[in-house]
């Protein structure tokens, strides 16, 4: 693996069927936790989150670990190592370092880091097998033992320190036995302990194996639960977003209603003031709304919102544009980088669209068709002014409109801070 960690590393999507899965799982006593096969690779990287700072700070200290203690035994059993004894001791030794130097190497490149496991399983199996090998090869008794403990040792550190999975802990100890009893039978002079290798060995290995066990079953029991919490995440994100989307829409239209056409008109006023573009707003009345209503009913009233909302936001091109429903039967156009001309173009083509949906309106005065009054209001924003003074100026521009006859689009005037 590559360098990964815990927060880059990504949650993958579950569904709800496999959420369940590893709930039941977690929530049943298991000897051994399964990992689903589509998750496998995802665990693989959880388990080796963060190899390349493990490495990186663990490689230096094993290195003088290995080097330290095999000089300290060098020279405290100086006297004891002659012949072969101290042909059997230094080949050993640099057996052991020469396998630690390749595995640090290994794993300090790209490559071995993603074949990390395969490359510790194999090293650390060869010098396993040396250690368990070499207690009974010493003709002196103290070598024999000393020899004996760096084999627990080094059975330790394999099983508890190199983060091997589990099933690779069983590969190591499984071929290192089997590799001790094929050079027991190989080797004429060599005759294996076997008393003494399964206290110092297969004693030692078992109990590892029971704590790698526990460790295993319990690096996949985080796993699950990170799944889990990940799965959480994402409900709670949509769930923001779901009731973000729900205070900023208009329930019946489902279009933007007052509160968002607000927090954008803010956004768009600063950024047109720093570019000193003009924005131009549309302010729109459906006709005789109130006796719509009466006539025909509110559920036809409803009906008919939505359908204005929706001839609205058709006659929009562009994606900085936006329609939002402020009011009862009240409708608003934002329009960035649109001047006083622009405007009036889109408030033609929303009264054209609307016209070709033909809703009938029975109580209309000026129509047998539902119609709008838009007030149109354009400005430069400046730091003198307010967002707000753009939208007095369209609802005193659609005042005008009404009061000249309605169905009509009528722009603001000069006096108002908003003229073009």
């Amino acid at each position: 693996m590559d360098d990964i960690n815990l927060r880059s590393l990504q949650h993958p999507e579950l569904s709800q069927a496999a959420v369940a899965s590893i709930r039941r799982t977690l929530d049943r006593p298991n000897l051994f936790l399964k990992i689903p096969a589509n998750l496998k690779a995802t665990y693989q990287a959880f388990q080796h989150r963060d190899l390349s700072r493990y490495i990186r700070h663990g490689a230096p200290p094993l290195f003088v670990l290995v080097v330290g203690l095999i000089a300290l035994n060098t020279y405290f059993y100086r006297d004891l190592l002659q012949g072969d004894n101290l042909r059997l001791w230094l080949s050993g030794s640099l057996f052991v370092i020469a396998c630690t130097v390749a595995g640090i190497a290994a794993v300090w490149s790209r490559w071995g880091r993603r074949h990390y496991s395969a490359v510790v399983t194999v090293l650390s199996t060869l010098v396993i097998t040396k250690l368990a090998l070499f207690p009974s090869a010493f003709s002196d008794a103290t070598l024999r033992v000393f020899e004996a403990y760096s084999c627990v040792l080094a059975v330790i550190v394999v099983v508890l320190a190199l983060r091997l999975p589990f099933r690779h802990i069983i590969i190591v100890a499984l071929a290192s036995t089997s590799l001790v009893f094929l050079l027991d039978q190989m080797v004429p002079s060599y005759q294996l302990n076997l008393v003494n290798f399964l206290y110092y060995y297969v004693f030692i290995s078992v109990v590892c194996l029971f704590i790698a066990w526990q460790m295993d079953e319990r690096e996949k029991t985080e796993f699950f639960q990170w799944l889990l919490i990940g799965y959480n995440m994402r409900l709670n994100a949509e769930l923001q977003e779901k009731l973000k989307n729900q205070a900023n829409r208009d329930s019946l239209t489902q279009i933007p209603n007052r509160r968002a056409f607000e927090e954008t008109l803010e956004k768009e006023w600063e950024r047109l003031h720093r570019q000193q573009q003009p924005l131009s707003l549309l302010f729109m009345d459906i006709d005789y709304f109130k006796p719509f209503n009466d006539t025909c009913g509110h559920d036809a009233g409803d009906k008919c919102l939505k359908q204005v909302a929706l001839s609205i936001q058709a006659s929009l091109n562009r994606p900085p544009d936006m329609v939002a429903r402020i009011g009862g039967e009240e409708f608003v156009v934002l329009l960035p980088d649109t001047d006083a001309e622009g405007g009036g173009v889109i408030a033609s083509r929303i009264q054209s669209q609307l016209e070709q949906l033909a809703i009938p309106h029975p109580a209309s005065d000026v129509s047998r068709l539902v119609t709008l009054s838009i007030g149109v209001a354009t400005i430069v924003p400046d730091s003198e002014t307010k967002p707000k003074s753009l939208l007095k100026a369209a609802d005193a521009a659609l005042y005008d409109a009404k009061a000249a006859g309605r169905n009509r689009v009528m722009h603001a005037g000069g006096s108002s801070p908003a003229a073009q």
